[in-house]
């Protein structure tokens, strides 16, 4: 909404969405191009929406295909459509909509997405009073990252009721490849809070770079979960055990074709976790390094670069390695959503 914010002469007409009568918004300026349609009568609903994005506009703290969250893109865009509404004890809910993105890669081709979006139940009138919901219950030992700090990277461990700050460990930005030459850094394999969180996928095999716009992972305490927007079908998925120090056994997990595990290596180097794969499925022969050093033929090379940003979402990691997220809880009952 920043690009209707800054807009100097925003261009209004009326315009049709199905049957609805609508004032259609919009403005191009540095931000970018937004378009909102709205309910001409009494009501004001918003009846649809656009936002794009193109190399060069305005993003966040600096500018498409600048920043390293866009730096693989030459545009981006959003389309919300088919909104419907309900009203419950007297207020007006939005309860569905329709979401489809588009982005372009560089040098690559279109990729399109469409998803759908309901909600299923909502508190109106939560008891606030009475159940403490914004009172920190953490464990004690969770480490916790403040995406409120000055400093997105701060981090802390929760004891006794208090944050207490851990060392930054921050690392500095380089322009070139400053890992060690001779040795990994292992992880001590009863160990997996290094390993838990979001990360963006650097290097996938050999896909090529503009394939990976937008790919992440997630880890948590059990399972490891790809997503490349690029490619369709189901996204690699699997269950892991750090073995020892230095290697871990991957079970993917598929649907059709059952469970194989793989034998591999890692390595966790500053904010860059290194994954060796062999192709092969089975028991055979760990590859020898895990950051390709010691390249070997039918061997899968995988680098992941820690998410900063979704990883200091204020979301606390368990000593075990699982999430501890504060969920407020409701002594209320949820009013259930019907049919729209």
């Amino acid at each position: 909404m920043e690009i209707l914010m800054e807009s100097k002469e925003p261009d209004v007409r009326m315009e049709k969405i199905g049957d609805h009568d609508c004032l259609r918004i919009s403005d191009r300026n540095d931000w970018g191009t937004m378009i909102v349609w709205i309910d001409a009568g009494p009501s004001r609903r918003l009846r649809q929406w656009e936002s794009s994005k193109e190399r060069g506009n305005r993003f966040a703290d600096g500018r498409v295909g600048e920043d390293k969250d866009t730096a693989n893109l030459e545009s981006f865009s959003y389309f919300v459509e088919d909104i419907q509404y309900q009203v419950l004890d007297g207020i007006e809910i939005a309860v569905s909509c329709r979401l489809r993105s588009t982005s372009i890669p560089n040098g690559g081709t279109k990729q399109e997405t469409s998803s759908e979006y309901r909600r299923t139940e909502i508190h109106l009138r939560p008891d606030f009073a009475s159940n403490n919901p914004f009172v920190h219950d953490f464990d004690n030992g969770a480490r916790i990252n403040d995406g409120d700090a000055f400093d997105r990277d701060a981090a802390f461990r929760w004891q006794d009721g208090k944050l207490t700050p851990l060392p930054n460990t921050k690392p500095s930005i380089v322009a070139e490849d400053k890992r060690p030459s001779d040795a990994t850094v292992p992880l001590k394999s009863t160990n997996t809070n290094s390993v838990v969180g979001h990360w963006k996928i650097a290097k996938l095999a050999d896909m090529p770079a503009s394939e990976l716009a937008g790919a992440t992972v997630v880890i948590d305490k059990d399972t490891v979960k790809m997503h490349v927007p690029s490619q369709k079908g189901p996204h690699p998925h699997w269950r892991y055990a750090l073995v020892t120090e230095g290697e871990i056994d991957l079970c993917e997990i598929d649907d059709a074709k059952g469970e194989t595990t793989s034998r591999a290596k890692y390595s966790l180097e500053e904010k860059f976790l290194y994954l060796a794969l062999n192709a092969k499925k089975g028991d055979y022969p760990r590859p020898e390094s895990a950051t390709g050093e010691v390249p070997q033929a039918g061997v899968q090379y995988i680098v992941l670069e820690m998410d900063e940003l979704e990883n200091s979402t204020g979301t606390a990691v368990a000593p075990d390695g699982g999430d501890e997220r504060h969920d407020g809880k409701q002594q209320v009952p949820a009013q259930p959503l019907g049919k729209t």
